[in-house]
């Protein structure tokens, strides 16, 4: 479902491609809305179709059915100065920069005011040098910078045009842990500071956890699941989500309890493998010695994480408890506001 007033709205898309006389469906029936201001990530495997929907956004690619609205604009339909006018207003950072070796960090951020004759050009630059922290840097060439400091540049170009749209292509894919966590912190800044609405992709659940504050899940050119992340995180509801949230929120099951586990409770002594989701105000209360502590029924914890999704503490642990106690041990705890899933049962 599309909004009216949105960033970038989805409506009803669908792109296929067609190779040697084969049709291949890469995106169907995809409506998404992108409120202004807001990051959404977008989530997928390789080839779910994310790259696909990202590059509709600024017309490098166009949907066979449906439309894509960026400020009210189709984008579509949009050509010549229409289109050029809707692509000043979206810029873009790439997974492997995109930067010319042959121009300084200085250079590289005035090309996209060159190729679109904005004046002045030194007084935007020099500005967007110091936003992104590279005043030291300014006349060094690409081969000179470390990856952190070329996806700085790439971020610096994208704002160049002062755009309303900011879009990430796997922007800190090619990243060490640490640098992707400072390139995030820098997009998160500017999120704030400026206002702008950023679309991101990724294969990486800690990226949309660490800067999203809307998420969707693509998975064979469909979304399968959108919403808040701090809802997504807490309550996943799609097989694909629960994949890639098992990561990063102590979602899975360790192997030699998986490899155990059975659907049906066996008629001998068992033990109820339970998911228990801690989120909100419980997320950090000892629920657990709690639960022990008044119904005297024993825990035993098999995996489980507690993070932040934005300023929210979430967390996700799985226990394993008597069967026959399990029923009272789930009502206490969702009485208490954590939410339980059984998982199966373990003899």
């Amino acid at each position: 479902m599309t909004e009216t007033g949105a960033a970038i709205s989805f409506d009803r898309v669908g792109k296929s491609f067609t190779k040697k006389g084969v049709a291949t469906l890469a995106l169907e029936d995809v409506s998404l809305s992108v409120a202004p201001g807001a990051i959404m990530g977008i989530i997928g495997r390789s080839g779910a179709g994310k790259s696909t929907l990202l590059r509709m956004v600024n017309g490098l690619e166009r949907p066979s059915t449906g439309r894509v609205l960026v400020g009210g604009r189709d984008v579509g339909a949009a050509r010549g100065a229409a289109l050029r006018e809707i692509r000043r207003d979206v810029g873009m950072i790439f997974q492997h920069f995109n930067l010319l070796a042959s121009r300084t960090v200085y250079e590289n951020i005035a090309l996209p005011l060159e190729i679109a004759g904005i004046a002045p050009i030194r007084p935007r630059v020099e500005e967007l040098i110091e936003r992104v922290g590279l005043s030291a840097h300014r006349d060094r060439y690409p081969a000179e910078l470390s990856g952190g400091q070329k996806q700085r540049v790439g971020i610096a170009r994208a704002l160049a045009t002062q755009p309303k749209v900011l879009l990430s292509d796997e922007a800190t894919s090619a990243l060490d842990p640490e640098t992707t966590r400072t390139v995030l912190a820098l997009l998160a800044e500017i999120n704030r500071d400026l206002g702008l609405t950023i679309l991101l992709i990724t294969h990486e659940m800690a990226v949309v956890r660490d800067i999203a504050t809307h998420m969707a899940v693509i998975d064979g050119g469909r979304i399968v699941e959108a919403g808040a992340t701090y809802d997504i995180f807490s309550r996943p509801t799609h097989p694909t989500t629960r994949s890639f949230l098992g990561g990063v929120t102590g979602l899975t099951l360790p192997a030699f309890i998986a490899g155990q586990l059975q659907a049906e409770r066996p008629e001998v002594e068992a033990q109820e493998v339970i998911r228990v989701t801690f989120a909100g105000n419980h997320a950090t209360d000892p629920m657990l010695s709690l639960l022990t502590s008044e119904l005297g029924i024993p825990v035993n914890i098999l995996a489980g994480a507690i993070e932040e999704v934005g300023p929210h503490p979430f967390g996700n642990l799985i226990i394993a408890v008597d069967a026959a106690q399990a029923e009272a041990a789930r009502a206490y705890l969702e009485r208490h506001g954590l939410l339980t899933e059984v998982l199966g049962y373990v003899g």
